[in-house]
């Protein structure tokens, strides 16, 4: 079977540097042109009298920082993510040869995901008036539990389509060392291009927070690279094998885990709907309009593509027919990367927009 879908640098690796040149820009763009949004997170705890007859409610403020921060910081990562995916296609074929050999699974995309979605949900929850720190780990957590849950409910159909038969991998050549070599040299220089490309924001920004948050973005790329090369080296097929004993069965459960990873991204937005309504509820006037655009938008997108696309690919997966597996795939793949930059992109501009409007700095606290 063919295999120049997955190797030609035509399509697949200049669409990925496409959007990781848009992710960039707008990185910059918030780094900066965004007014700073200073954010005091807060803790509520019981406070007990000197005798232990008494117990109140005190609220202590932990620390403030920069919400724009946050938002710089999702759209660098996903930039990473594309420009790394991107160059591995069009640099070395090795890698695509093993993205088939795992049967789809794009470990570049969740591996950016698993950051970047809890990163634009705790974003999400600031702007609602979430402002405690443990409803705060809540949404970041409970989002990362869902993509987890995609991550194996993948795992799970990858298990599926190598059990039913599809000999797509079998034409693919041995590993070579040679080629490991080579990516490895390519990860070497993508590695030193983006810390470059970090130092200079660094150094040209206004923003006193920066650095902390792009030693956070480096972090996440030597680890990015330890992760997708241990998989690319066959880990994730070894791995998705022990979901299940047959390919019926590892359908079965792949489906099963997509619709369980709808309960914690539940749990999340109702957090932040309930904080919300308090909030009118408590308050004289109207919120401002953007953060009502964020809360439609976001969670259409949430709870609507993003879910379809990845359900749509798991459905088909374990077909007998390879190519027309591929062929989703890469449809989904294609999904997937336009929902993800509207996504993210519409998220950092309406913060943008909302701090705009309020003609000056603004610091969100919280009152007694």
């Amino acid at each position: 079977m063919s295999t120049t879908r997955f190797t030609s640098p035509n399509r697949n690796a200049c669409i990925q540097l496409v959007i990781f040149l848009a992710f960039y820009i707008q990185a910059v763009c918030v780094a900066y042109l965004t007014p700073s949004g200073d954010v005091s997170v807060t803790i509520d705890h019981a406070k007990y009298s000197e005798d232990g007859t008494r117990v109140q409610l005190e609220r202590r403020e932990l620390f403030t920082f920069n919400v724009v921060s946050l938002v710089y910081l999702f759209l660098l990562i996903s930039a990473a993510q594309h420009s790394l995916q991107g160059l591995h296609f069009y640099l070395d074929p090795w890698s695509s040869k093993n993205y088939r050999r795992a049967f789809g699974v794009n470990w570049f995309r969740w591996s950016d995901y698993v950051i970047t979605a809890p990163t634009m949900m705790v974003v999400v929850g600031i702007m609602n008036g979430v402002f405690d720190v443990v409803s705060l780990m809540s949404l970041f957590c409970a989002i990362q539990i869902t993509i987890i849950l995609g991550v194996l409910s993948d795992l799970c159909a990858t298990s599926a389509r190598a059990r039913l038969g599809d000999s797509s991998a079998d034409s693919l050549p041995p590993y070579d060392g040679k080629e490991a070599v080579r990516l490895a040299r390519a990860n070497f220089f993508v590695l030193w291009a983006w810390l470059i490309a970090i130092g200079a924001l660094v150094l040209y920004s206004r923003d006193e927070d920066l650095p902390t948050y792009t030693t956070v973005v480096a972090y996440w790329i030597v680890f990015y690279f330890a992760i997708v090369v241990w998989v690319t080296r066959d880990g994730g097929l070894r791995l998705s094998s022990t979901f299940a004993k047959t390919g019926e069965e590892a359908r079965k459960r792949s489906r099963t885990l997509f619709y369980v990873a709808i309960v914690p991204c539940a749990y999340a937005w109702t957090v932040v709907f309930v904080t919300f309504a308090y909030a009118l509820d408590a308050s004289e006037g109207n919120p401002p309009d953007f953060v009502y655009s964020i809360n439609v938008v976001l969670l259409v997108l949430f709870l609507g593509p993003f879910p379809y696309v990845h359900y749509a690919s798991l459905r088909e997966q374990g077909s007998d027919d390879p190519a027309a597996n591929e062929s989703l795939k890469l449809r989904c793949e294609a999904a997937h990367a336009a929902f993800g930059l509207l996504s993210k992109s519409a998220l950092a501009w309406m913060v943008y927009w909302g701090l705009r409007r309020l003609q000056e700095d603004v610091t969100i606290s919280t009152g007694e």
